[in-house]
């Protein structure tokens, strides 16, 4: 009996190896430390990728800025002139099922609906999410993303850049929203 049960921890050891040993995890901020952004910053962190150069980037980040976040912007850049050429970001349908799709919450609030595109045809590979809702100041957002890096096995920086509305497009719907206000009376 003991050495079945012995055998089976040492069992239980190697597939926890390996399964830690499967994926690598990029760590952008902490929920304890995250990464500050305010509204015209762009900031990015350098990823030391390791084997087996594919796997999720966790990035927490919290809206410093004096306007709310309609959406975020990722983009792949190169880490002292490296080629970034093959260095993408996947979903579920780009990896056959592989990987996952990108999860967007705010941290003590939960999931935040969003859509995204995903453009691996640039150098530079870019990830964009139009967020259901607003992020506002002071909330932290947490992103879980997938990176794909075995062509070249390369350090890579990711880039991050607040979507906000512009100016333009605010005045626009706000004169709209006056039409109809005055259509109705």
């Amino acid at each position: 009996m003991k050495k079945q049960v012995s055998f089976l921890f040492m069992v239980a050891g190697v597939c926890l190896m390996t399964s830690l040993a499967a994926a690598d995890l990029a760590e952008i901020g902490t929920e304890a430390d995250p990464i500050n952004v305010g509204t015209d910053q762009v900031l990015s962190a350098i990823h030391q990728d390791v084997d087996p150069f594919k796997g999720a980037a966790e990035i927490y980040v919290m809206n410093t800025g004096l306007e709310d976040w309609v959406g975020f912007k990722l983009e792949v850049f190169a880490d002292a002139g490296v080629n970034i050429e093959n260095v993408h970001f996947m979903d579920s349908a780009l990896s056959g099922g592989m990987m996952s799709d990108p999860v967007v919450e705010v941290v003590g609030t939960g999931p935040l609906g969003h859509s995204y595109v995903i453009d691996n045809n640039a150098v530079g590979a870019t990830i964009t999410f139009d967020f259901d809702s607003n992020v506002v100041n002071g909330e932290l957002v947490h992103f879980t993303v997938y990176t794909d890096n075995t062509t070249d096995q390369v350090n890579f920086g990711i880039a991050m850049l607040p979507v906000v509305p512009e100016p333009a497009t605010m005045a626009l719907l706000g004169i709209g929203a006056l039409g109809l206000l005055r259509r109705r009376k």
